[in-house]
């Protein structure tokens, strides 16, 4: 199928893969949406030189729909699959732009506040008694959106609400648990904390959340101390402090709380709130393991993963996973969907990865919601529905997930699983940039440079540009020096952008590595060189960038750097023609007149 760039007017060949998409023009570089029959595009406009492609920027928004990858329970970016269109190439779905990204990663996810089955926490009898509730320094942190403010006719006892939460009859349980903690009862104050951290049954607040697992911990009950300590672990509705994260982990652990123990041992591990002692961390983790505690198999798989303090056998963190995943854990029941997606330590399958995202996702792992979303996008393992996905990541966005709040944010953009919001769309990419994302950052950025659905602003795409840099997104790194090169939202500067567009290309990055290039090609910001322009070209050639491609040819074609060689800038001409970059398909229309 062709069709004209409504912009620039250049005849674009669009592959079937791309319907319902978004993609750039390969010329002049413009973010176009195509529809799911082919039959039209529609985009703002961007221009081009023709003989040599100049620096280009990113059109697309990214997403990351099961990308940022919990790895022994790490947030990973490495394998991402973005949804990003490289600027000179029809590339949709395409991998990240990092240069061969590790398969794992060795950072581990934070402690997740739930009560595992099987394990109900206690109240130590011995607890000094201390008020059942925080201080009253006013009512609005208890107010419980949703629910009535009054309490049941008839309250319930905490068995039966628990109950209630359990079966996830969470409108059900709340007024129950509210009114039982104000009372005082320390069980209900800490499921009643559940409730507030995960907006279940009502929506989501930190700071309520926090206060009442204060109020369960200060009375004893094992659960409270041990998800106030993530709390304090994760500065979670509090200020952040590892030395009172590993206090409380201690006195839930101190009560045989074995989630604590799994958590104090891990500390140990780490150097969390305590000197760090990988040898008495194993220690723990070993006997809380052998009597049978999922968290501590969880945390021991991971160390065998990574080769923390153990020989690294991925064999055997396997074996760890799937024995805490059958007990419940969802860390594990992630980490299994995810080795099976990925054939890690496992044979490929996606079916079995759908199963444990699903068995993670029910337990309320985000990114096991994420993952699977990204499952029912891909149709991999499940039959394909766009609505369904939107329905999970809407699910793990509401929830806090920055990750799952970008894709969201993508959702609404593009139209995919959602009717096309682009309001809401920076509402969720605004929330998740808040939160540090660099993905939301720089999808905002693009934003604010193309002025799609708000105000073009170019102070603000830079300075989203930068948020993202300094986190070391090669795409935003390439952007701040675009953003140097043509003066938006900062003084035009030469050297700057080359200094950005270095950054970027000794990421891997194509585009930074075709920028930089074109730099050396005509001696912009820097000494001429035509031998490292090549170079450069090369480098983002190999990763399929067009106007590489098409720049190439033309050092070939002119003997610039390289031998002069017709022969191979015709080539080079005819694959980035192929690729859709009309600037190249001018060049060898040039020569075949010829």
């Amino acid at each position: 199928m062709t069709l004209r760039c409504p912009q620039c007017g250049k005849t674009l060949k669009i592959p079937a893969n791309l319907a319902g998409k978004l993609a750039p023009c390969p010329n002049c570089q413009t973010q176009l949406q195509i529809a799911g029959d082919l039959s039209t595009i529609t985009a703002p406009h961007a221009s081009e030189p023709e003989l040599i492609v100049a620096e280009l920027a990113e059109s697309s928004p990214k997403s990351n729909t099961a990308m940022y990858l919990l790895i022994g329970g790490a947030a990973v970016i490495g394998l991402s699959l973005l949804l990003v269109g490289a600027a000179a190439a029809w590339f949709v779905l395409a991998p990240s732009p990092a240069a061969n990204p590790p398969p794992v990663a060795v950072v581990k996810e934070r402690p997740s506040l739930e009560e595992p089955d099987g394990e109900t926490p206690t109240a130590d009898p011995v607890a000094e008694q201390l008020p059942a509730n925080p201080p009253d320094d006013g009512d609005e942190w208890m107010i419980i959106p949703m629910i009535e403010a009054a309490a049941p006719e008839e309250t319930l006892s905490i068995d039966q609400a628990v109950q209630l939460y359990r079966d996830k009859e969470y409108a059900a349980a709340l007024p129950h648990l509210l009114s039982l903690s104000k009372s005082g009862d320390a069980r209900a104050q800490y499921y009643l904390g559940l409730c507030l951290n995960y907006a279940r049954g009502t929506k989501r607040n930190e700071n309520a959340a926090f206060r009442w697992f204060l109020a369960s911990a200060e009375q004893g009950y094992s659960g409270g101390q041990n998800d106030l300590a993530v709390c304090y672990e994760n500065g979670t509705g509090t200020v952040r402090s590892p030395e009172l994260a590993f206090a409380w982990y201690q006195k839930a652990a101190d009560q045989g709380y074995g989630l604590a123990i799994a958590n104090v041992g891990n500390c140990y591990l780490d150097g969390t709130g305590v000197e760090r002692d990988v040898e008495k961390g194993l220690e723990i983790l070993r006997k809380a393991a052998a009597d049978g505690v999922p968290a501590a198999k969880f945390h021991l798989a991971y160390s065998y993963k990574n080769g923390i303090g153990v020989p690294e056998d991925l064999d055997k963190a396997v074996a760890l996973y799937r024995e805490a995943a059958e007990l419940g854990d969802k860390r594990s029941q992630f980490e299994i969907g995810y080795f099976y997606e990925k054939g890690i330590g496992l044979d490929q399958d996606f079916e079995q990865a759908v199963v444990w995202y699903q068995k993670a996702a029910d337990r309320g792992h985000l990114m096991a919601i994420n993952n699977l979303a990204d499952c029912y996008q891909n149709g991999e393992g499940v039959e394909q529905d766009l609505d369904k996905a939107a329905e999970l990541i809407r699910r793990a966005a509401e929830q806090g997930l920055p990750l799952a709040q970008v894709n969201l944010g993508y959702c609404y953009e593009t139209g995919k699983g959602v009717p096309k919001d682009l309001v809401a769309a920076f509402r969720w990419y605004q929330s998740a940039a808040d939160q540090g994302n660099a993905i939301a950052q720089y999808n905002l950025a693009q934003m604010y440079r193309t002025g799609n659905g708000v105000p073009t602003n170019g102070d603000k795409a830079h300075k989203l540009y930068l948020l993202a840099a300094e986190q070391g997104d090669s795409d935003a790194l390439n952007m701040v020096g675009f953003c140097y090169a043509n003066g938006l939202g900062v003084e035009k500067d030469e050297e700057q952008a080359v200094a950005w567009y270095r950054k970027s290309a000794d990421k891997g990055n194509p585009l930074g590595q075709k920028n930089l290039g074109y730099r050396y090609d005509i001696g912009l910001g820097v000494e001429q060189d035509y031998k490292k322009a090549v170079a450069l070209y090369q480098a983002a050639v190999e990763q399929g960038n067009a106007a590489a491609m098409n720049n190439l040819g033309t050092c070939y074609e002119y003997g610039d750097g390289v031998p002069k060689n017709l022969r191979k800038a015709i080539e080079l001409y005819r694959k980035a023609a192929s690729l859709g970059d009309d600037t190249a398909k001018d060049n060898l229309r040039r020569h075949l007149k010829n």
